[in-house]
């Protein structure tokens, strides 16, 4: 059994062997998989629900992206200042989770409009540069240089 667990032990690589990356590294894919559903989920609703036509799926994409040119500065040095990134990386991705809710939950209610989606939309950015500032000095502080690769 010793082998086993030996053999095993050196398949892993080393960096999954510490906890705090492991638990980095198993949120990220969390945070990556929801990330890929809202890059799907919004423009799908927006077409076949609502009936998007090309102008409002350009305002769709512009309310996504624009939290990206308007808060990252501001973000960053908030973070920077505020410190406990973790907290600050769970609280928006669970606040993006709760967004993304709310379209289903509007659809199912038959109260779904375009402006909701327009504010899901960007709110959602705001919440992804909030954790994206985080991140990246997370991962610098969570790793040693040598082991970036």
């Amino acid at each position: 059994m010793k082998a086993a667990v030996r053999v095993l032990g050196a398949r892993v690589p080393l960096l999954l062997r510490e906890t705090q990356f492991r638990r980095y590294w198993t949120g990220q894919g969390v945070s990556l998989l929801g990330d890929q559903v809202t890059f799907l989920a919004l423009p799908l609703a927006a077409v076949l629900v609502l009936h998007a036509g090309p102008a409002q799926m350009g305002w769709l994409s512009t309310a996504g992206l624009l939290p990206a040119l308007l808060f990252s500065l501001p973000a960053g040095a908030w973070a920077d200042r505020r410190g406990r990134r973790r907290h600050i990386m769970i609280a928006a991705d669970l606040g993006r989770a709760a967004l993304m809710a709310s379209v289903p939950i509007a659809y199912g209610l038959g109260h779904l409009t375009l402006p909701q989606v327009y504010v899901v939309a960007f709110a959602v950015g705001t919440l992804a540069v909030a954790f994206d500032v985080c991140d990246a000095t997370l991962f610098v502080s969570l790793i040693r240089p040598e082991s970036y690769v």
